[in-house]
């Protein structure tokens, strides 16, 4: 047994030597000639959580602009700078084969609730709910807690004692409890028995069609990654429209009569053709997204292999690279008056567009945008998010009126966190039913 305790003992200090050996060799190699931005002064890891837009803002301008990239410092490793590329690299980057650039509040009810009756059905909508929002709770708030206790080779510690990841663990031990019956019995069935149309039946359908026999917790973990991804992302996106709704009363008076119009004329209810047909609210939804949006970087990959671009420029192993989006909708060379939140932009370049593209500038496109990330690895629940959007809307303002607490407020100023832009979710508002 002490033999095999010092083994261990031995094997794990080594990993971390080679690990820290690692870091520094990447620390100490060159980015070229890529200039490296900072705060003047204050250049603390606070000042970045709350400010990083600055450092961006001045990029873009100083050089993606003239089609040169920078970096700057990385919030997940600052060993690493982050490399932030000019838009001319970005056919290449979203082309690039996945050996070589790879990628690693009662909204929240409303959307987890619309999320669980669609990724494990009616039986399990209930518990899967609860169990899914405390999970997506947890764990994005077991990184920052994690970071700030472990130096970065010893985060393999925090599973055995971190409370934050300990209860990330217990969550998904508890998913796998509740699944373990369904996923029983699905593995059972026959091929004549009748489908099912939850996204279980679809994760299980992928495992076996590729010769694996899924446990629960494997059925588990993929879901939780579907709402880690999608709840908090989605229901913030609510918030920002809605703020933004209560800015332009025309536009809502106008989609509120779009809803009317698009009810009456579809009498098997608000099926995805009818949704469809509610184009001032996608082309408002849009418009909103770009101005504000919920982040201000995308496309973010890692250098799996030394990658070399058409031009010239090098990049290491190790890495990671993005693009500014948010500068990028907000400049007035990409957009006119792009400052501006114009409800009827969208709808115009639709109505300008060839009828066979017109598909691409819904809410959920990626083709002048992006918002969703761009090429194979574009947000694939993006649809999924549009619809839901949609439904919360449609509900929303048919059912509701609403306002600021006073008189002449406007929208709040949006949280900046790190590279993430959320809406302000403290700022009160005041919500009554119609006809009350």
């Amino acid at each position: 047994m002490a033999l095999v305790a010092l083994s261990s003992l031995v094997a794990a200090v080594a990993a971390a030597g080679w690990i820290l050996w690692w870091r520094r060799a990447f620390s100490a190699s060159k980015l070229g000639s890529i200039p490296y931005l900072k705060f003047d002064g204050d250049d603390s890891e606070a000042r970045y959580t709350a400010e990083s837009r600055t450092i961006i803002s001045r990029g873009y301008q100083e050089y993606l602009k003239r089609g040169q990239p920078f970096c700057m410092r990385n919030p997940i490793d600052s060993k690493r700078p982050l490399v932030i590329l000019p838009f001319k690299y970005l056919d290449e980057v979203r082309s690039a084969p996945q050996n070589k650039l790879s990628l690693p509040l009662q909204l929240d009810k409303v959307f987890s609730r619309m999320s669980a009756r669609v990724l494990v059905g009616p039986e399990l909508r209930d518990e899967w709910q609860k169990l899914s929002l405390a999970y997506v709770s947890a764990v994005l708030k077991a990184p920052s807690t994690v970071r700030a206790k472990y130096h970065p080779s010893l985060y393999w510690l925090a599973k055995y004692l971190n409370p934050d990841v300990k209860e990330v663990l217990k969550f998904r031990r508890q998913a796998g409890q509740l699944l373990q019956p369904t996923i029983k019995a699905r593995l059972a069935s026959s091929p004549g028995d009748e489908p099912h149309e939850d996204a279980i039946q679809w994760l299980l359908d992928g495992h076996r069609a590729k010769g694996r026999t899924p446990t629960a917790d494997d059925i588990a973990q993929n879901l939780f990654v579907l709402m880690t991804a999608s709840i908090h992302s989605t229901s913030s996106t609510a918030l920002s429209i809605l703020f933004d709704l209560m800015d332009h009363p025309q536009s809502l008076a106008d989609i509120r009569r779009e809803i009317a119009q698009v009810r009456s004329q579809n009498s098997a209810g608000w099926t995805r053709h009818a949704l469809s047909e509610l184009h001032t609210l996608d082309a408002f939804m849009r418009e909103s997204q770009r101005v504000h949006s919920f982040t201000q970087l995308t496309v973010q990959r890692i250098v799996a292999s030394p990658w070399t671009f058409k031009d010239g420029l090098s990049l290491p192993v190790g890495t990671q690279l993005s693009f500014a989006s948010n500068e990028h909708n907000l400049d007035a060379d990409t957009h006119a008056d792009a400052a501006t939140l114009d409800a009827g932009r969208f709808l115009r370049r639709t109505a300008a567009a060839d009828p066979s593209s017109q598909h691409r500038l819904h809410f959920a496109s990626t083709e002048d945008t992006l918002v969703w990330g761009s090429g194979a690895h574009a947000c694939p629940g993006r649809f999924f998010a549009e619809e839901a959007l949609r439904l919360i809307f449609v509900r929303l303002l048919t059912a509701y009126d609403f306002k600021h607490p006073a008189d002449g407020q406007q929208r709040p100023p949006d949280m900046p966190r790190n590279f993430n832009i959320v809406p302000n979710v403290m700022a009160p508002l005041l919500f009554r039913e119609k006809g009350i």
